[in-house]
Protein backbone atom coordinates (compact mmCIF):
# COMPACT_ATOMS: atom_id res chain seq x y z
CA UNK A 1 0.00 0.00 0.00
CA UNK A 2 1.39 3.36 -1.01
CA UNK A 3 0.91 6.18 1.46
CA UNK A 4 0.69 9.79 0.49
CA UNK A 5 1.80 12.56 2.81
CA UNK A 6 -0.94 15.17 2.88
CA UNK A 7 0.72 17.65 5.20
CA UNK A 8 3.47 17.96 7.77
CA UNK A 9 3.14 19.88 11.00
CA UNK A 10 5.97 20.08 13.52
CA UNK A 11 4.84 18.97 16.98
CA UNK A 12 6.61 19.09 20.32
CA UNK A 13 7.68 16.01 22.24
CA UNK A 14 4.94 16.76 24.80
CA UNK A 15 2.34 16.69 22.02
CA UNK A 16 3.83 13.46 20.66
CA UNK A 17 3.58 11.83 24.07
CA UNK A 18 -0.05 12.87 24.50
CA UNK A 19 -1.03 11.66 21.02
CA UNK A 20 0.74 8.34 21.50
CA UNK A 21 -0.77 7.72 24.94
CA UNK A 22 -4.30 8.55 23.82
CA UNK A 23 -4.22 6.49 20.60
CA UNK A 24 -2.64 3.29 21.78
CA UNK A 25 -4.28 0.29 23.38
CA UNK A 26 -3.08 -1.60 26.48
CA UNK A 27 -1.62 -4.47 24.44
CA UNK A 28 0.54 -2.12 22.36
CA UNK A 29 1.70 -0.33 25.54
CA UNK A 30 3.26 -3.62 26.64
CA UNK A 31 5.56 -3.58 23.60
CA UNK A 32 9.10 -2.80 24.84
CA UNK A 33 9.75 -0.41 21.95
CA UNK A 34 6.61 1.57 22.74
CA UNK A 35 7.51 1.61 26.44
CA UNK A 36 10.99 2.94 25.61
CA UNK A 37 9.51 5.60 23.34
CA UNK A 38 7.05 6.72 26.02
CA UNK A 39 9.87 6.86 28.59
CA UNK A 40 12.01 8.94 26.24
CA UNK A 41 9.15 11.33 25.58
CA UNK A 42 8.44 11.61 29.30
CA UNK A 43 12.07 12.52 29.95
CA UNK A 44 12.27 15.09 27.17
CA UNK A 45 8.87 16.70 27.78
CA UNK A 46 9.54 19.41 30.33
CA UNK A 47 6.02 20.86 30.34
CA UNK A 48 2.54 19.39 29.72
CA UNK A 49 1.27 19.28 26.15
CA UNK A 50 -1.36 21.99 26.69
CA UNK A 51 1.30 24.42 27.92
CA UNK A 52 3.66 23.34 25.13
CA UNK A 53 1.05 24.15 22.47
CA UNK A 54 0.24 27.47 24.13
CA UNK A 55 3.91 28.46 24.32
CA UNK A 56 4.57 27.39 20.74
CA UNK A 57 1.61 29.50 19.58
CA UNK A 58 2.98 32.50 21.49
CA UNK A 59 6.34 32.07 19.76
CA UNK A 60 4.66 31.84 16.37
CA UNK A 61 2.65 34.99 17.13
CA UNK A 62 5.99 36.70 17.90
CA UNK A 63 7.04 35.98 14.31
CA UNK A 64 9.12 32.86 14.95
CA UNK A 65 8.90 30.04 12.40
CA UNK A 66 6.82 27.09 13.60
CA UNK A 67 9.69 24.62 13.30
CA UNK A 68 11.98 26.88 15.35
CA UNK A 69 9.20 27.50 17.88
CA UNK A 70 8.82 23.74 18.26
CA UNK A 71 12.54 23.36 18.91
CA UNK A 72 12.44 26.14 21.49
CA UNK A 73 9.55 24.45 23.32
CA UNK A 74 11.28 21.06 23.26
CA UNK A 75 14.58 22.42 24.60
CA UNK A 76 13.26 25.30 26.73
CA UNK A 77 16.58 27.13 26.92
CA UNK A 78 17.05 28.96 30.21
CA UNK A 79 20.32 30.77 29.58
CA UNK A 80 22.19 32.53 26.80
CA UNK A 81 24.36 29.54 25.86
CA UNK A 82 21.41 27.18 25.42
CA UNK A 83 19.53 29.83 23.46
CA UNK A 84 22.45 30.51 21.12
CA UNK A 85 22.79 26.78 20.49
CA UNK A 86 19.31 26.87 18.94
CA UNK A 87 19.38 30.36 17.42
CA UNK A 88 22.80 30.06 15.83
CA UNK A 89 23.34 33.17 13.75
CA UNK A 90 19.66 33.87 13.07
CA UNK A 91 19.59 37.62 13.71
CA UNK A 92 15.79 37.69 13.83
CA UNK A 93 15.76 35.17 16.66
CA UNK A 94 18.72 36.76 18.43
CA UNK A 95 16.96 40.12 18.48
CA UNK A 96 14.04 38.51 20.35
CA UNK A 97 16.23 36.63 22.84
CA UNK A 98 15.09 38.46 25.98
CA UNK A 99 11.40 38.17 25.09
CA UNK A 100 11.76 34.46 24.30
CA UNK A 101 13.65 33.67 27.51
CA UNK A 102 11.06 35.59 29.57
CA UNK A 103 8.21 33.64 27.94
CA UNK A 104 10.00 30.38 28.70
CA UNK A 105 10.47 31.36 32.36
CA UNK A 106 6.70 31.91 32.63
CA UNK A 107 6.04 28.31 31.57
CA UNK A 108 8.72 26.47 33.52
CA UNK A 109 7.57 24.75 36.71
Amino acid sequence: MVRKIISQVPITSAESKKILESNIDDVAKMNPKIQMLLQSLALTSKIPSEKAVELKNKFVSEGIAERTATQLVDVLPTNDNEFIAIAGSDTTLLSKKDRILNLIKEYLP
